[in-house]
């Protein structure tokens, strides 16, 4: 078994045409130092599946342009823009073993900014991409107000990149301050949706 096979097996044959004509093979073994000390800063477990993930894929930009969305794979990126508490707050409701993976928004690989899906382009990312030990692909917001979930890595891309049409529905997130501490994460959060 390659080390990234259940990564590479995950994904569609678009998806993975667009990720070869960008620079990925399913033998690429990119280096985890920074990102496996970016990830223990931040309080991050480097699961097995979310080794894979970044062994295959750290640091590589994809971009898709009939839709001019890209995703950055690169966990040391995504752990900058966690703000305290963030990754406990994502672990609450997605998994224990949420971890930081990839950034994505609006923008073309030739641009020096980040964009949103439902902003002007900007400066920063739109969306930031966890990964759960099962598999399980997140997405939520930047300002963490909606998330998306996602059965693999082929469906997280497919997603990120705009080739759905964006037939996944959000689910509104309610911050901690807004969220009823009383009710159990059960009765609030369907991660199946």
């Amino acid at each position: 078994m390659m080390p990234n096979e259940s990564v590479a097996r995950s994904l569609s044959k678009e998806v993975r045409w667009l990720l070869v004509e960008q620079g990925w093979t399913s033998a690429r073994r990119a280096p985890l130092e920074i990102a496996a000390a970016s990830l223990t800063r931040e309080g991050a477990v480097l699961h097995a599946y979310a080794e894979q993930v970044l062994r295959s894929m750290d640091g590589l930009q994809f971009h898709y342009r009939p839709t001019g969305m890209s995703v950055r794979v690169c966990a040391d990126d995504v752990t900058a823009w966690l703000d305290e508490g963030e990754l406990a707050y994502v672990q609450s409701f997605f998994s224990p073993s949420a971890c930081p993976v990839a950034l994505g928004a609006i923008t073309g690989p030739e641009s020096r900014n980040w964009g949103g899906p439902t902003a002007e382009p900007s400066v920063f990312p739109d969306a930031m991409y966890f990964v759960a030990e099962d598999g399980q692909w997140l997405c939520v917001d930047i300002y963490l107000y909606v998330a998306w979930f996602f059965p693999n890595c082929d469906a997280a891309l497919r997603f990120a990149l705009g080739m759905d049409g964006s037939r996944v529905r959000p689910v509104e997130l309610k911050r901690n301050e807004e969220r009823d501490v009383t009710a159990p994460l059960s009765e609030t959060w369907d991660r199946k949706r």
